[in-house]
């Protein structure tokens, strides 16, 4: 059993992660379309699919931008919603 306290907090920090969990969806969308763009482009350049090196690369890239939205969503979703805002206007 823990502390009250540490419990509240937690319980602070879910309330707020659900508020934020929109603009999560949003954010990984958004690199994901981002990504799908620079795919086509290059493969379309190459003008074959098979580019080991390159497959290699894109799927790096989206494991890392994935990971990095959803650290921010972790530990400091303020910025996140900031960074999105401009996706809004």
């Amino acid at each position: 059993m823990g502390l009250p306290c540490a419990e509240m907090k937690y319980n602070l920090i879910e309330m707020n992660n659900k508020k934020y969990r929109g603009t999560l969806t949003k954010q990984v969308i958004l690199s994901s379309l981002m990504l799908l763009i620079q795919m086509i482009v290059v493969f379309i350049a190459a003008g074959h699919l098979y580019i080991p090196r390159r497959w290699i690369y894109l799927g790096a890239t989206y494991i890392y931008l994935t990971a990095s939205v959803y650290t921010l969503y972790r530990y400091n979703p303020e910025l996140l919603q900031q960074s999105a805002r401009w996706i809004e206007e």
